[in-house]
């Protein structure tokens, strides 16, 4: 499979896969569970969560764990993109940023884009030795990562925001 968006058709809604930092994710765009008839709206839930692990990302970086600020981050921009899904009344699964960015299929800007893909870098890396050539993860990631990776998702979750006031 080769790096980028690449869509899947398979016999139901939107379907995507990437291959992000070393790993393949896949997503589908489906309706979520339904609870007597209703579909269940857990997009609040998902973006409440999303805003808690970002003011967690901010801990990180001011306790100098810049590894998990760097992937608390990515965390938060996932949750808050996947609460679109949700508003949407559909169902994300995946963990690439950029590739859920775009398989919303929603307007997005190229600097959006852009610090999604930025935030992808930082899924396996900042928690993992073995992505990395030796050492910890600790020994390779800095402040200057971690204020970069925070204010990307700072950028997305005020995106997902916009989106989720309107509907």
């Amino acid at each position: 499979m080769s790096a980028g968006h690449v869509t899947e058709h398979r016999g139901g809604p939107t379907a995507y896969s990437a291959r992000a930092a070393g790993c393949v994710c896949v997503g589908v765009l489906s309706p979520v569970h339904k609870k007597e008839g209703s579909v269940v709206e857990r997009s609040r839930d998902w973006f409440r969560q999303a805003e808690h692990d970002l003011a967690k990302a901010r801990l990180d970086r001011q306790w100098q764990y810049f590894e998990w600020a760097c992937f608390t981050a990515h965390q938060a921009a996932e949750k808050a993109l996947k609460a679109v899904y949700y508003a949407r009344h559909g169902e994300a699964r995946g963990h690439g940023v950029r590739e859920l960015l775009l398989s919303l299929g929603l307007p997005v800007d190229d600097a959006l884009l852009s610090q999604a893909t930025s935030l992808d870098r930082f899924y396996i890396p900042t928690r993992y030795p073995n992505g990395l050539p030796t050492g910890v993860p600790h020994d390779y990631f800095s402040q200057d990562d971690a204020v970069t990776a925070i204010a990307a998702a700072e950028a997305i979750l005020a995106w997902c925001q916009g989106y989720l006031s309107g509907h």
